[in-house]
């Protein structure tokens, strides 16, 4: 079943999935098999699997399918018993996945042995991220910061990250509210282009900059010579 691209969950994701299973054949001349994991509910759902296909003259050159699997659907203490360490950080958008379930998922996968340690901390950094993604980046501290699990260097340092990256998202939001406010006052016209364009960027220094370049610019374009 062809899943149409409009549907929010899974913008482009056919065309980067088949660029990363490319390449994973590749590099490994292994036969590979690609999962969409769904975090959140959203979209039509397809029937067993998805389907990216590559035309070519007289029909699709290439079809590429892939599974979807909707974590939600799932119980997180079975699938975890299931899964194991390297699982944890799937199992906190299934179902059941409360406080005490994921603190004690993030206390295991930092006293489990079994672990190198790059793999704990990709582990531990991906459990964090998902928790934050699924439950607000709040509770996810509150969840991360107990004596058991700030004695890691490595989680410390992971929320004192994100914490950065908290404020830096909040100044750059804040340079795109500003630059909206100008150019609208200033009657400076924004295609959706450039909507996107703003939207999009992330520096907040650039951000800042165009708000700069808004308050005295003649046209549109002198706002954006930055590139």
């Amino acid at each position: 079943m062809h899943i149409e691209i409009e549907h929010e969950w899974r913008q482009e994701i056919p065309r980067r999935l088949f660029e990363y299973a490319s390449g994973a054949v590749m590099a490994t001349n292994l036969p590979i098999a690609s999962i969409v994991v769904l975090l959140d509910p959203g979209g039509r759902l397809p029937d067993g699997f998805g389907t990216y296909r590559i035309p070519g003259i007289g029909g699709d050159t290439f079809v590429f399918r892939y599974r979807v699997v909707p974590l939600w659907q799932l119980d997180a203490r079975r699938m975890y018993a299931e899964l194991g360490t390297a699982g944890a950080p799937f199992c906190v958008a299934m179902q059941g996945a409360d406080e005490g379930f994921i603190q004690t998922l993030a206390e295991t996968v930092l006293s489990d042995r079994t672990l190198n340690e790059p793999d704990r901390e990709t582990t531990i950094q991906l459990l964090y991220f998902v928790t934050a993604a699924i439950l607000g980046g709040d509770t996810a501290r509150r969840i991360f910061n107990v004596e058991s699990i700030m004695r890691s260097p490595g989680v410390q340092k992971l929320i004192r990250g994100w914490e950065d990256k908290g404020r830096g998202e909040g100044r750059a939001e804040e340079a795109r509210s500003a630059l909206y406010r100008v150019l609208a006052a200033r009657s400076l016209p924004v295609t959706s282009d450039l909507r996107a364009r703003i939207d999009g960027e992330s520096d907040v220094e650039r951000l800042e900059s165009w708000l700069t370049a808004a308050a005295t610019a003649d046209a549109i374009a002198d706002v954006f010579r930055d590139g």
